[in-house]
């Protein structure tokens, strides 16, 4: 059994649209995503993990070091004005692209929604049946939502057994599809500096 994990090691691939940004030391991310992975790297052995490149300069963003996150680098799309609607999507058969060619290669899909990736990996799902997904819904799964979010999570609603989502708050649904999950961000540490926080705050 140990001879064939090391033929075939359990991979994971992670679809956001989290920023990233190549810089001359390697790749930056997100702080509380890079966080959030290297413990799944308990789980697994071996993280591949699409995000968005942003080229502006962002204090919340720290280095990539262990080797066995592969962070693949997607061109920014997104904004409020027309012209950045139509880019997102210019930008979506690239993005299909990239993103069926990653899940054909692993057997277990994490999408972060909501995002414009998420929604390709969503529709996605309803193909690779035998493949498992985790879609993680960061937004509130219960207030007024915008169009987009909206329909995502319109989706997700329907997504089939190899799907499963986790959400923010408990909210009594009947899908058993559908998971409370605090967000796993915080550690004991960060707990415990909370507590601390809340004490000094008047």
């Amino acid at each position: 059994m140990h001879s064939d994990l090391q033929r075939h090691p359990k991979k994971l691939l992670v679809v956001s649209d989290t920023a990233m940004q190549y810089t001359n030391i390697g790749v930056k991310a997100f702080s509380p995503v890079v966080k959030e992975l290297t413990y799944l790297l308990e789980e697994f052995e071996e993280i591949t993990w699409i995000g968005f490149e942003r080229k502006e300069k962002n204090n919340s963003l720290v280095l990539i070091k262990n080797k066995k996150i592969h962070p693949i680098l997607l061109d920014n799309a997104g904004g409020n004005t027309l012209k950045d609607k139509l880019n997102i999507i210019a930008a979506y058969p690239k993005m299909y692209r990239v993103i069926i060619n990653e899940v054909k290669k692993h057997q277990y899909i994490h999408s972060r929604a909501p995002s414009n990736p998420s929604v390709i990996v969503m529709f996605l799902s309803l193909f690779f049946i035998k493949k498992q997904f985790w879609h993680k819904y960061a937004g509130s799964w219960i207030d007024k939502a915008s169009f987009f979010y909206h329909l995502q999570r319109i989706l997700l609603k329907k997504l089939r057994h190899n799907s499963k989502i986790t959400i923010n708050g408990d909210y009594n649904i009947s899908n058993k599809n559908i998971i409370p999950f605090e967000n796993p961000c915080l550690d004991q540490n960060d707990r415990k500096l909370g507590r601390n926080l809340l004490t000094s705050k008047k």
